[in-house]
């Protein structure tokens, strides 16, 4: 993981961070097939408030990261400026305060969000637990050829049944853990539920992996005269 510490003046902007990786040292990290999310946060862990703009560049393992002059400008009037906006109006404390000491400090991450195979392969697909005895409607049960190795939070992904209309990625639903080689897909909205018996196929589960951690000082445009 990388430490990046950036420092901006209230409303200026950046479109020429650039950022190269390796992963392990040595090989450069293929971003092709994941999703790279740059957050800006109050505090650690913390809700998100605003995210970096990221463009993946042609050379593998390079990114190029981009923070608009609108974005630093509203983030800095998250805090208390000593100033009424564009009519400067100063307190005498803030007009000798050091630059330094009143900038508003957040704290940023890069993630990379990304699937992979787990379980070995979808052995079968069979009628779970009931939903619904009225209805006869019942959960999709995933059997894997190995451990799967999910937890209920995890969001998996379907790929490559017999049956077109399990393949989807499971984003709203959470997960009955049955065994370590058997889950259920809890349906959510009324989906997923099983239609006939399924085989082969692909299990994929969403990991994140967070490769940059910093902080972003925004310091105000005019800080003394």
């Amino acid at each position: 993981m990388e430490s990046i510490n950036v420092t901006v003046r209230e409303g200026d902007s950046f479109d020429e961070l650039y950022l190269a990786f390796q992963k392990p040292v040595g090989t450069s990290r293929d971003f092709t097939s994941s999703e790279v999310v740059a957050q800006i946060k109050e505090t650690f862990g913390g809700s998100v408030i605003d995210t970096f703009g990221i463009t993946k560049l042609a050379t593998t393992g390079h990114l190029k990261l981009a923070l608009t002059a609108s974005q630093t400008e509203a983030l800095r009037r998250n805090v208390g400026s000593g100033y009424d906006e564009r009519s400067i109006t100063y307190d005498v404390g803030r007009q000798a305060a050091d630059p330094a000491d009143i900038g508003a400090l957040y704290l940023w991450d890069l993630k990379e969000l990304y699937y992979v195979d787990e379980g070995s392969g979808i052995a079968s697909i069979t009628q779970g637990t009931v939903v619904d005895v009225g209805l006869g409607t019942y959960r999709m049960r995933v059997t894997t050829s190995g451990n799967h190795n999910l937890s209920s939070t995890d969001i998996v992904r379907l790929s490559g049944t017999s049956v077109s209309g399990y393949n989807l990625t499971y984003t709203a639903n959470t997960l009955n853990i049955v065994s370590n080689t058997v889950f259920e897909v809890v349906p959510s909205g009324g989906t997923p539920l099983f239609s006939s018996v399924a085989s082969g196929g692909t299990l994929k589960v969403l990991k994140e992996d967070t490769i940059v951690l910093g902080t972003l000082q925004v310091k105000p445009r005019i800080t003394s005269i």
